[in-house]
């Protein structure tokens, strides 16, 4: 009931209302629409429709996101066939999820026990970004909103795992098979706990598994009531969901903020540093993929729409699949198999 409470919460938040103007339009008190929210009091059946009706949403929308917290375990990944995400893949998550929960739960008492304070990172309330949670702009803005909230400065991201750890959010590598799921996050409905997953098989490489780490992050942020049972498709191109191109922006600008992106642009142009050898002094430096860089390039207006397709296809040609001089240190992530 935790996560319909804060389903309800988040509904009441975008509608900008206050507990007691909720109440008040559907015919309870404050302290009900509390309870509510706080899970500690279920929602009756008659009750929905007047919900809905609060909201501006129809009831059978409300119904099918209540149902969806409802499963036992809601999934958002980062897979363009949902045939991809198997009942293998699942049990792994789930089975990882439990003794992680165990794992946690023992270190937190460790830890109290020895006076040791758990670092950890304010995550904020979103809400009230709204439709902007569905737009590479609203990715971007955010991601240099929170570097500068956690005091990130502009530097590179040298340890993205502990970034995340510190955030209070389990991260694990496993084999997840085909390279089509490049992440997994999915939260418990009762528990509530985000957990992520990111796919780790040889041949996927590390650029790619750092940037999954920062679009699986922008799903917990800012996609929290649209985890499901079982996800939907994001599509691809100009078809992808909105939700895809937010933490895809989120990722990127994350990982290659603006203004430190121009400084070090200054600095090699003014060297007379162009080309294909600026691209990969970048990438290196961002610790990203050359397509992350070509992107951010177009993002700050260093590429148009004219220059960038060029550009793109010249390196796509050449390097094909693989990501040149590539990242060879692995992330410190934690594996997990069923073995």
């Amino acid at each position: 009931m935790k996560q319909i409470g804060e389903l309800i919460q988040r509904l009441r938040r975008r509608a900008k209302l206050t507990q007691a103007e909720l109440g008040h339009k559907t015919g309870v008190s404050r302290d009900t629409i509390a309870r509510i929210e706080s899970g500690s009091q279920k929602i009756p059946v008659e009750f929905l429709p007047k919900l809905a009706d609060a909201f501006g949403i129809k009831g059978a929308t409300l119904s099918g996101l209540i149902t969806q917290q409802q499963e036992p375990f809601l999934y958002l990944c980062r897979v363009h066939d949902p045939k991809t995400f198997t009942a293998e893949k699942r049990q792994l998550f789930e089975a990882w999820y439990q003794h992680n929960e165990i794992q946690t739960l023992q270190s937190q008492s460790g830890a109290a026990n020895s006076g040791e304070k758990i670092p950890m990172l304010q995550i904020p309330d979103l809400t009230e970004l709204g439709k902007h949670t569905h737009s590479e702009a609203g990715g971007h803005d955010l991601a240099l909103r929170l570097r500068e909230e956690w005091n990130l400065g502009g530097s590179p991201i040298v340890d993205p795992v502990g970034l995340i750890q510190d955030l209070g959010i389990p991260i694990a590598g496993a084999d997840l098979g085909d390279a089509d799921l490049f992440g997994l996050t999915g939260v418990h409905g009762e528990h509530g706990q985000y957990s992520m997953m990111i796919n780790t098989r040889p041949g996927i490489p590390i650029e790619r598994q750092r940037f999954s780490i920062f679009h699986e992050l922008a799903h917990i942020l800012a996609h929290r009531t649209d985890f499901q049972g079982v996800p939907d498709r994001p599509g691809r191109g100009r078809h992808k969901d909105g939700r895809e191109k937010f933490a895809d922006a989120f990722a990127a600008a994350f990982q290659v903020p603006d203004d430190e992106l121009r400084r070090t642009l200054n600095l090699l142009t003014g060297k007379g540093i162009r080309g294909t050898e600026m691209v990969m002094i970048l990438k290196q430096y961002f610790r990203v993929s050359y397509q992350t860089i070509l992107f951010r390039l177009k993002g700050i207006g260093y590429l148009n729409e004219t220059s960038f397709g060029p550009w793109f296809g010249k390196l796509q040609r050449k390097f094909q699949n693989a990501e040149p001089e590539p990242i060879t240190d692995p992330l410190n992530l934690p594996h997990y198999s069923l073995d």
